[in-house]
């Protein structure tokens, strides 16, 4: 079995309400699951574009869709306590290492909407 890219999540939490930002991001997004979790709201999120395939394109298309969000719905954004892009691997016996990038455009981009980022490997069956 290969060691794959999965795909990226976009987790975020917060006090508020998060249905306006879900809502602004629209049909651009596939909503894994949205709601409250404990004490705070939640909302676990993919890209619905399918031109979108690496990490790097994925998070850029990520950022497009943050960057234009309603004034009302950044506001949400802006206070949430967790913005995390989850970049998911699955992994497997070849190649023997696998590695992908994140250009420092992205990363810059990522720092200006106050995203950081993860990675998650799994081990195939």
């Amino acid at each position: 079995m290969d060691i794959r890219y999965l795909s990226t999540d976009l987790d975020v939490e917060s006090l508020s309400d998060l249905s306006l930002v879900v809502d602004d991001l629209g049909e651009e997004v596939l909503v894994q699951q949205h709601g409250p979790v404990k004490h705070f709201n939640h909302a676990s999120i993919v890209v619905a574009q399918s031109f979108c395939s690496g990490p790097d394109e994925v998070v850029n298309c990520f950022c497009n869709l943050i960057e234009n969000l309603s004034d009302e719905a950044r506001a949400i954004w802006d206070t949430c306590f967790t913005r995390v892009f989850d970049i998911g691997l699955e992994w497997g016996f070849t190649p023997s290492r696998y590695r992908f990038e994140l250009r420092p455009s992205t990363i810059e981009r990522l720092a200006k909407i106050g995203a950081s980022l993860d990675s998650h490997g799994w081990r195939g069956i």
